[in-house]
């Protein structure tokens, strides 16, 4: 006799509101992106802007239309972690940037 134990995967459904009020976000967001270029930043704080918005809009989208919020915590840790990474390459890549000189 051999003892089998079965492990339940749980589903989470999520309900239809939930996909309409993230696609709200989205499109505030959206708004809130067009509307701040009017503004009169300097060009490197509306990149910044720009960027913070994004991540934003990309955050929402990762955390429930890519399931993340139902993922297992190790997970969300290990593409936090591969997340900043690309993001200090990048940043390392324009750490340059303020010493270039133009004639």
């Amino acid at each position: 006799m051999s003892d089998h134990h079965e492990v339940e995967e749980q589903h989470h459904e999520p309900t239809y509101g939930t996909p309409i009020i993230v696609f709200l976000g989205l499109v505030a967001f959206t708004c809130i992106t067009v509307a701040s270029s009017s503004l009169n930043l300097t060009r490197s704080a509306s990149v910044i802007l720009a960027m913070v918005i994004a991540t934003m809009k990309a955050s929402l989208v990762l955390y429930f239309f890519m399931h993340l919020k139902y993922e297992k915590p190790y997970f969300k840790v290990f593409l936090f972690i591969a997340v900043l990474t690309l993001s200090v390459v990048f940043m390392w890549t324009f750490l340059d940037y303020p010493f270039r000189l133009y004639n």
